[in-house]
């Protein structure tokens, strides 16, 4: 997968229309009808218009391409969308399916339900769709509302969201920065997530991939199957699910904290802010770091021996249930009421370490 750019530009031949060409449903379907009574040449910068349903959520089908999606800047609540490129039929194939009508419509779709609306966005007919870009487009949507976002083979970049946007990928990067308010969940079978400077909350979920997050002050919660998570948040409240891989987390400001990483590695790093927390592991290696200020109770528990490794104080593991190998390690920072920390292990190694310090 290629790395994520927050600097999205279309390409340079693509020039997009001003906003104030509106194309109504009428117009649309007369543009369809030329397309296909003509030729079907690539669509290149239009832009449409639709309100906002009254009540219910918006559903944006993106099969094929790239989308950008921005939150407008005034008060209307009015749904935009900038359909830069257009790319869904070979011509090599152009000819003949345009005789048996298997040409796909170049142009969106919009359906008002009883659910909300949906706006569809060009498809690629299925012996194509590996074979051309699909659609790069700018979707820009009201502060307020409902969205959802599906898409096959796409790349998504969002930026300044204040609604609640549910976000679906099956191969793909998603990357969403600087976030004012609202909920976000984003979930991606093969690909990536990249978060940037987020106070919305987030659920982040990826099958094969990565996850990554830098500056986010919104609750995380992220379920993570196999790939890297790499957190360098402000955020509270950060649950974590992760089958396998590996983990890089520094959470400074973290107040209640859930981790369960069945298989890998994770290097974590924890503030003095830190209440609750709770890490278990089925046969992970875990290395946690806890601040020199950091008050409170740390109890750790393995079913076998040498697992347990102490390296913040003189404090030794002791045997909790003999004749078994069971092992818990009890350690007290200041004020033990002021916070705790439970780490628990079945095959895997936990390490307690303080802070480099410089020169050591």
């Amino acid at each position: 997968m290629n790395k994520p750019n927050f600097n999205h530009t279309p390409p340079a031949k693509l020039r997009v229309t001003p906003k104030s060409t509106v194309v109504s449903p009428t117009q649309m379907g007369v543009t369809a009808a030329l397309a296909l009574g003509i030729f079907m040449a690539p669509v290149q910068a239009k832009t449409y218009d639709w309100p906002l349903p009254t009540t219910g959520s918006v559903t944006i089908d993106i099969p094929r391409g790239s989308l950008t999606v921005l939150t407008r800047d005034d008060d209307k609540s009015r749904i935009s969308l900038d359909l830069e490129s257009v790319d869904v039929a070979r011509e090599s194939t152009r000819v003949t399916r345009k005789v048996t009508g298997d040409l796909p419509d170049e142009t969106p779709q919009w359906f008002l339900t009883a659910q909300g609306a949906t706006l569809k966005l060009p498809e690629p007919a299925a012996i194509d769709f590996l074979k051309v870009g699909g659609v790069t487009a700018t979707l820009t949507l009201p502060a307020s509302g409902k969205y959802v976002i599906n898409g096959r083979l796409v790349d998504i970049e969002m930026k300044g969201a204040k609604s609640d946007i549910s976000v679906n990928v099956v191969d793909g990067n998603v990357m969403a920065q600087q976030a004012l308010g609202g909920n976000l969940s984003i979930s991606v079978m093969h690909g990536g997530i990249t978060t940037r400077s987020m106070k919305s909350n987030l659920a982040l979920k990826v099958s094969s991939g990565n996850i990554t997050d830098q500056d986010s002050e919104g609750d995380i919660a992220v379920d993570l199957v196999s790939g890297a998570l790499t957190l360098d948040s402000q955020a509270k409240a950060i649950t974590i699910r992760q089958i396998t891989g590996e983990q890089h987390l520094n959470l400074p400001a973290s107040v209640t904290f859930v981790n369960d990483l069945q298989t890998g590695t994770s290097i974590l790093r924890l503030g003095s802010a830190l209440k609750r927390g709770e890490i278990e592991t089925a046969q992970g290696d875990i290395t946690v770091i806890v601040t020199e200020a950091w008050q409170g109770s740390i109890v750790a528990d393995s079913i076998n021996a040498h697992h347990l490794i102490n390296q913040l104080s003189s404090d030794k593991p002791q045997p909790s249930r003999p004749p078994l190998s069971d092992e818990r390690l009890e350690i007290t920072r200041g004020k033990a009421d002021a916070g705790q920390l439970k780490l628990s292990t079945l095959a895997g190694k936990i390490t307690l370490q303080r802070p480099v310090k410089a020169g050591e």
